[in-house]
């Protein structure tokens, strides 16, 4: 069996995460899959979405950091 990881950075995203958000929870079928989601510091909202789809959907983790910049 294969798993698959999706690693998404992110650092003020906030204007974009929503439809990121929104195209991984349509991904129905993906159930040997998981979202991670590395918060790089962000100032605006970007956590506060995450922490609300990681609580609807098990297959997302988030990481959370302070800022470090690009990788």
């Amino acid at each position: 069996m294969s798993y698959l990881s999706i690693i998404i950075p992110c650092y003020n995203v906030e204007a974009y995460i929503p439809k990121t958000i929104e195209s991984l929870s349509n991904l129905t079928d993906a159930d040997s899959c998981e979202f991670i989601f590395v918060n790089d510091g962000s100032t605006d909202n970007t956590l506060s979405y995450l922490q609300a789809f990681a609580q609807k959907d098990s297959r997302a983790i988030i990481l959370d950091q302070h800022n470090q910049g690009v990788s």
